[in-house]
């Protein structure tokens, strides 16, 4: 892989794609192949993601847009596996793990720090 004027090469394995913004790699995460396709099998299966990351991925499922209220708890992190299911199901299952609370508001699911 090329960045940049200066040529520099960075070597990647088959399970460590970077993500790429312009010319700056941001990440390189590893990505097991069984995880990467869950979805066809109706999940998705997460390890250590951010809920930020989380909620990015459901809002591409979701009839219904889901936001996060609090930015504190955009960091939160789930490991595990979510059943392909409406967005609220999912959501009911991420405040078992973690310390949220889903709202509906508007027409919008609303995800917060749990009181």
């Amino acid at each position: 892989l090329r960045i940049g004027e200066g040529l520099e090469v960075i070597g990647l394995t088959p399970l460590g794609p970077a993500s790429v913004d312009g010319l700056q790699v941001l990440d390189v995460v590893e990505i097991l192949p069984e995880d990467a396709m869950a979805w066809q099998q109706g999940h998705l299966v997460y390890r250590d993601a951010a809920l930020s990351d989380i909620v990015r991925d459901l809002n591409r499922y979701s009839d219904v847009p889901i936001r996060i209220s609090d930015a504190s708890i955009t960091h939160l992190t789930f490991s595990g596996s979510l059943k392909i299911e409406p967005a609220n199901a999912m959501l009911d299952t991420l405040e078992k793990f973690l310390p949220i609370d889903v709202t509906e508001a508007g027409g919008t699911l609303v995800v917060g720090s749990r009181k």
